[in-house]
C-alpha cells in the first residue's frame, strides 16, 4: 500500500527509523534534536483519547522493532566518531567516545520501558 504521506521528510520521521536507514549510507550519527513539549502540543495527544494513543503507541513500537531486526548487524556496529549521541541520546554515553547505531537502538529501548513503566504505574494499561 502506498504511504498516505509520500512527501514526509526525514526530520519527521522516527529518529530510530532515520538512523538505521540513515546509518548505511552516512559516516556519522548526528541528529536533530526536538522540542518535546512544542511537538506534544502540536500534535494534540492532550485532546486524544487514551486508547487510541496507546494503540499507535503499540503499532509504532512495533515498526521500530522491525526497523531494529531489519538493519544488517555489521551497520548496527559500525562505530562512529562523529556523533551527537551524548546531547540526544535518553541515556547519553560519554562525550567523545565512538558511538553505534546498536547503542542508539538499546537506549531507545530503554526509553521506551521507562515510559511503560511510567504507564503501568499509573494504571493505564488497561
Amino acid at each position: 500500500m502506498r504511504s498516505p504521506w509520500p512527501d514526509i521528510s526525514p526530520e519527521r520521521r522516527s529518529s530510530l527509523d532515520y538512523a538505521a536507514d540513515r546509518a548505511q549510507w552516512q559516516e556519522d550519527l548526528v541528529f536533530a534534536g526536538y522540542r518535546q513539549d512544542e511537538w506534544v502540543a502540536r500534535q494534540e495527544y492532550q485532546a486524544a483519547p487514551w486508547g487510541e494513543l496507546l494503540g499507535l503507541w503499540l503499532v509504532f513500537n512495533r515498526h521500530l522493532a522491525r526497523v531494529m531486526r531489519a538493519t544488517p548487524v555489521d551497520v548496527r556496529q559500525c562505530e562512529h566518531l562523529r556523533h551527537n549521541l551524548d546531547e540526544v541520546a535518553w541515556s547519553p554515553p560519554p562525550e567523545g567516545t565512538p558511538a553505534t547505531l546498536d547503542y542508539l537502538m538499546r537506549d531507545c529501548v530503554g526509553h521506551l520501558q521507562h515510559h511503560l513503566r511510567q504507564i503501568e504505574a499509573l494504571g493505564l494499561t488497561r
